[in-house]
């Protein structure tokens, strides 16, 4: 059995079933974890390591295209953060109380513009949780 560098803490693991793709050296908690999770995804380990990279890197570029690439970051304080979720609450209870006014709205006119403004509050959401989860 092959010995670890001393500056390497972990298990030696690799991206692809045959050994040969992404060497690394991983925690095994996260080991652990991950095997849990790709078996309840009823995928491998190492496949779940690929789309998890795959998608990280797809996800990375769309923040970046919105010059918001703040994944790794500074990190937001604590009351930053739990702010910015109620936040994201507030805003839905308003989407449903313009979806209860939209039902009781007479005229067009007046469903257009509360779906307007459904609308906004949506957008403003999306941003608020794709700057969140980016953190």
């Amino acid at each position: 059995m092959k010995k670890k560098p001393p500056n390497r803490r972990g298990i030696s693991t690799f991206l692809d079933e045959y050994r040969r793709l992404g060497h690394m050296y991983l925690a095994e908690e996260l080991l652990k974890e991950l095997k849990l999770l790709a078996e309840s995804l009823n995928m491998t380990r190492t496949g779940l390591m690929r789309r998890a990279l795959e998608a990280l890197v797809l996800y990375y570029q769309d923040a970046r295209s919105f010059k918001k690439p703040t994944l790794f970051g500074k990190k937001p304080s604590l009351q930053t953060w739990l702010m910015e979720r109620e936040d994201v609450h507030l805003m839905t209870e308003k989407v449903e109380e313009l979806a209860k006014q939209m039902d009781i709205a007479k005229t067009p006119d007046e469903k257009l513009i509360l779906l307007s403004k459904q609308n906004l509050i949506t957008a403003h959401m999306i941003n608020l949780l794709h700057k969140t989860t980016m953190t």
